[in-house]
């Protein structure tokens, strides 16, 4: 399906963003009112581009202090909504890389 394929082609770019470590490379992929939901529940909405920036460095500068250079994914699954089109990623815990 055409459509896979471009969550396939989105998800190998935003890996290689990833692996730059830039906040700003890696925000640019996503738009904003931009929603997370934490592992406990509870969720965040950031409504900038520099909040989800801010919001994504946390998480590259702890990647790249434990010395992870690259991210992948597995069983990518992709579910298709009339409505819009909604990615969701999940950002392993540190343990998991």
């Amino acid at each position: 399906m055409e459509s896979d394929q471009f969550v396939r082609d989105f998800s190998d770019d935003f890996m290689d963003a990833f692996s730059t470590y830039s906040c700003n490379r890696v925000a640019q992929k996503f738009v904003t009112p931009y929603l997370v939901v934490g592992e406990a529940g509870e969720s965040q909405v950031f409504h900038s581009f520099p909040e989800i920036s801010r919001y994504l460095q946390a998480f590259l500068d702890d990647y790249e202090a434990k010395g992870c250079k690259r991210c992948h994914y597995t069983n990518l699954a992709v579910s298709w909504f009339k409505i819009t089109i909604i990615l969701v990623f999940r950002m392993p815990k540190s343990s998991e890389y």
